[in-house]
């Protein structure tokens, strides 16, 4: 009998020093996770682009403005123009340039504090406004010629100066015409940026781009959520409403408006019995 309880005792011993263990391991893992609690997701993001229109011959002193979330640092043509980290002021920039396309590069830092995500560019450029759109392609008619003109945004969420080097802001009109740099970036979308005391051209659009999938800095009061994929066609990895057939002048030229953040967009399926590349 005494042998018996001996052998209780020493049970309730170990089952003690385990879970006293156990409470070890449970506290270490509540401690390491209040050392991992994040408030803030930063996020730095390089948009680029080259715009012109057909008064693109007359381009000489052109008016840019601009704002970001949360900050930004702008150039045109290969030259540092000004920064900003107050997304609620539209800054205002008189740029001399030569004619031709206008080579835009844009850092954007958002802080990730819930102030949501974007950033708008309007240029007014002799009788042309051009800036952040989401339209892959615009045309327009000069005389009896009809050409089309860039406005395509590029964004990329990596390591730049791997990617282009430091010197990627004043080789964006070289770089861009690269299918080979371009097919490693990705195209803008909407932004979701708060309302500000300045209205655009209506061909200009608060726009966005994604690092890794995740929307940084729209949640509630900072933090972090998956991005909603909604209207993208995830097979191609392009937005759903791109077209990808036409049986029309395909100079006339089309948008592609991915839906803004956080709104949901139904897709039409259609069965083809040939080919859609």
């Amino acid at each position: 009998m005494r042998r018996g309880n001996k052998t209780y005792v020493k049970s309730l011993v170990a089952l003690g020093v385990l879970l006293a263990v156990f409470a070890g391991y449970s506290f270490a893992a509540v401690e390491v996770v209040k050392e991992k609690e994040f408030t803030t997701w930063p996020s730095t993001i390089y948009y680029m682009a080259t715009l012109s229109g057909p008064d693109e011959s007359n381009y000489k002193d052109i008016t840019v403005r601009i704002t970001a979330v949360d900050t930004y640092i702008l150039y045109i043509n290969g030259e540092q123009i000004g920064s900003d980290n107050n997304w609620e002021t539209v800054e205002k920039y008189s740029v001399t340039v030569s004619g031709g396309n206008i080579a835009v590069g844009v850092i954007v830092e958002n802080t990730g504090v819930g102030n949501g995500n974007g950033l708008m560019v309007d240029i007014q450029a002799g009788s042309d406004w051009l800036g952040t759109t989401t339209m892959k392609r615009r045309s327009a008619k000069v005389g009896e010629t009809r050409k089309v003109y860039p406005v395509i945004w590029y964004y990329y969420a990596e390591n730049i100066v791997d990617f282009l080097g430091e010197d990627w802001y004043k080789n964006i009109n070289k770089n861009l015409i690269d299918t080979n740099i371009t097919a490693k970036m990705g195209y803008v979308i909407l932004g979701d940026m708060g309302e500000f005391d300045y209205h655009t051209d209506p061909h200009i659009e608060r726009v966005t781009g994604f690092g890794k999938n995740i929307d940084l800095g729209s949640a509630e009061n900072g933090g972090v959520k998956l991005r909603r994929i909604e209207g993208e066609n995830i097979a191609l990895g392009k937005p759903g409403q791109e077209a990808g057939l036409t049986d029309g002048n395909t100079f006339i030229g089309y948008t592609f408006n991915q839906s803004p953040l956080n709104a949901k967009n139904g897709l039409t399926l259609r069965n083809y019995t040939g080919s859609t590349k």
